[in-house]
């Protein structure tokens, strides 16, 4: 068989070092915190003020309103289109996520970003 003239480069880092000889982080530097003076009198003249309680919601008026109006028709048969398809059938639920349409024996459950209109 030919000597491989490539055998030499099938791991070139062979014959590297495990570690550097020299140590990577200098033990003779001490890094110093900055200090803005300006910064820490504003830090004492204000006071944070904290207060418990929830974050804010978003409210979409809108949504709301849609479902508001789709909740007033439970149990009537209704056809929603999405935009995928046109779901005919009777709505059983509605909530502030999602409704339930009933088509037969197949549930529908339709985020409020996904109809397009209902009739």
């Amino acid at each position: 068989m030919y000597p491989n003239p490539y055998h030499s480069y099938t791991s070139p880092y062979a014959f590297y070092p495990a570690y550097p000889p020299y140590s990577l982080h200098s033990s003779e530097k001490h890094v110093q915190p900055v200090s803005y003076s300006a910064l820490d009198q504003v830090k004492q003249d204000t006071k944070a003020v904290e207060k418990e309680g929830s974050a804010p919601q978003e409210v979409d008026t809108f949504t709301e309103r849609f479902l508001n109006y789709l909740g007033k028709r439970k149990g009537a048969t209704i056809s929603v289109a999405t935009r995928t398809e046109i779901i005919n059938g009777t709505l059983e639920e509605v909530s502030t996520d999602c409704i339930l349409v009933k088509v037969d024996e197949e549930n529908y459950h339709i985020r409020p970003e996904g109809i397009v209109y209902f009739k």
